[in-house]
C-alpha cells in the first residue's frame, strides 16, 4: 500500500508556471502590504506622529481591504483574472508610488486605504485561480504554494523594507515596491491563461455562504488567528528596539530569520496538507503560534527572541494558506465568496490586531502585547477544533 502512495506522488503532474507567477505577485502584494510595518519607525520620526498614530496606517488599510474584498468578489464575476490580476498589480504600483509623495499622515491615510484595494482582489482570486490550474487532488499544494509568496514577503520584502527606510526613508521602500509591482503584472499577463473565469457570484452564493454551518464560523477562525498574531507583530519593530535594543541592521536580520522559517514551514505544509487534513493543520500551526507570544515578555536579549520566531515563523503564512485550502474543500462551490469572505476575515484580524495593540502601547504594557495576543489565539483554536464534526472528512 504504502508503494503504491508512493508512486501515486511520483506520478502527480507538476505545477503550471502560472502557479509560480501568482506566488510572486503574492511576495509582491504581501511586500506592499507589510512595509509598514518594517517602516514603522522611521514613519513615526518622519511624519511626526506616534507609534500608535502610524499604527492607524495598518487598522486603516486593514478596514479597507476588509470592506472592499466582499463587494468586489461580486462585480468581478465576469473579468477573466489574467486582466483583473494584472491590473490589481498596476494598480498597486500607481498608487504605492502617490503614497511615497505624500508629505504628510492626513495624505497618507487614504492614499492608503486605496493602495490595499488591489491586496483585497489579488489575495483571494489568487487562491481561486490556484484551485481552477491543478486537479482536486493537488489543491490544498497548489494554494500553499501560491500563499508562500507571503513567506516571501517576510524573508525578503519586510526585512529589506525596515532596512531601506532605517537607512533612506520609507518613500524608496515604498517606491520599490511599485517598481517590482510592474515586473510581477508582466510575469503575471505572459503565463496566466485567457479566459480564466470561475463562476461568477450571485445573491444566492452569498446567501448560501451564511447560512453554511462551517463557513462563516471558518472565517472568525481567520481573524483570530489573525488579529492574535498582529497584535504583536504590528509593533515588533518598536518592541525589538525597545524591549530588546536592537538595531535598524539587526532588526532586519531579524525579521529575515522570521521569514527564512516562514517559507520552510509553508513549503513543508504544502507536503503534507493533502494527507493531514487542512482543519488539522490550521490547529496545529495556531498552537504553535500562540506558545511563542505566551514567551514573549521574558525576550530581552536577540537569542531567545530568534528561538521563539522559529515555531511562529513557520506557521505564520502557512495557518493562512491551511485555513483558505480547508474553506475551499467545504464548499467548492462557493469558492469566490469563501476566498472573499476569508480574505476580509485575515485583514480585518491584521486591523483589529494593530488596534488592540496599539491600545496596548498607549497605556504604557509593551510586555502584555504576546500574551494578549496567545489569548485570542486559545480562542480561535477552541473554535476551529468544534468545526471539525461539521467538515467533510476529506479536509
Amino acid at each position: 500500500m504504502t508503494d503504491s502512495v508512493q508512486n501515486a506522488d511520483d506520478k502527480a503532474p507538476a505545477m503550471p508556471p502560472a502557479i509560480w507567477a501568482l506566488l510572486f505577485g503574492n511576495l509582491i502584494i504581501g511586500s506592499g502590504v507589510l512595509v509598514v510595518f518594517g517602516s514603522l519607525n522611521d514613519l513615526v520620526s518622519s511624519l511626526q506622529v506616534s507609534t500608535a498614530t502610524a499604527g492607524q496606517l495598518i487598522t486603516a488599510g486593514a478596514v479597507s481591504m476588509c470592506v472592499s474584498a466582499p463587494l468586489l468578489a461580486t462585480f468581478i464575476g465576469s473579468i477573466d483574472r489574467r486582466k483583473l490580476l494584472t491590473f490589481s498589480l498596476i494598480w498597486y504600483a500607481v498608487l504605492l508610488a502617490i503614497s511615497a509623495a505624500m508629505p504628510s499622515f492626513a495624505s497618507l491615510l487614504p492614499m492608503r486605504m486605496l493602495t490595499v484595494l488591489s491586496p483585497a482582489i489579488f489575495t483571494a482570486q489568487s487562491a481561486v485561480c490556484a484551485g481552477m490550474l491543478v486537479p482536486v487532488g493537488q489543491r490544498g499544494k497548489a494554494i500553499s504554494l501560491v500563499m508562500l509568496g507571503w513567506g516571501g514577503a517576510m524573508v525578503v520584502g519586510v526585512p529589506l523594507s525596515a532596512w531601506i527606510s532605517g537607512y533612506y526613508g520609507w518613500q524608496e521602500a515604498f517606491l520599490l515596491v511599485a517598481v517590482l509591482s510592474l515586473v510581477s503584472a508582466l510575469w503575471l499577463w505572459l503565463k496566466l491563461p485567457k479566459d480564466m473565469k470561475p463562476p461568477a457570484l450571485k445573491k444566492s452564493d452569498w446567501i448560501a455562504l451564511w447560512k453554511h454551518p462551517v463557513l462563516v464560523r471558518g472565517a472568525l477562525v481567520t481573524v483570530m488567528y489573525s488579529a492574535g498574531q498582529f497584535v504583536l507583530f504590528a509593533y515588533m519593530a518598536p518592541v525589538m528596539r525597545d524591549q530588546v535594543g536592537l538595531s535598524v541592521g539587526q532588526f532586519s536580520l531579524v525579521l529575515v530569520w522570521l521569514g527564512f522559517w516562514g517559507v520552510v514551514g509553508s513549503l513543508v505544509i504544502s507536503q503534507f496538507i493533502d494527507r493531514l487534513g487542512a482543519a488539522k493543520v490550521v490547529n496545529i500551526a495556531m498552537f504553535m503560534i500562540a506558545a511563542p507570544l505566551a514567551c514573549f515578555p521574558w525576550v530581552t536579549n536577540i537569542w531567545l527572541g530568534l528561538v521563539l520566531l522559529v515555531p511562529w515563523g513557520m506557521m505564520f503564512i502557512a495557518v493562512h494558506a491551511a485555513q483558505q485550502a480547508r474553506q475551499i474543500n467545504t464548499a467548492p462551490e462557493l469558492a469566490s465568496a469563501t476566498m472573499a469572505l476569508s480574505t476580509s476575515g485575515m485583514y480585518i484580524g491584521q486591523g483589529l490586531g494593530a488596534v488592540i495593540g496599539g491600545v496596548i502601547l498607549a497605556a504604557g504594557h509593551m510586555l502584555w502585547l504576546g500574551p494578549v495576543g496567545m489569548v485570542i489565539l486559545v480562542f480561535g483554536i477552541l473554535l476551529s477544533v468544534s468545526l471539525s464534526d461539521h467538515e467533510p472528512k476529506s479536509t
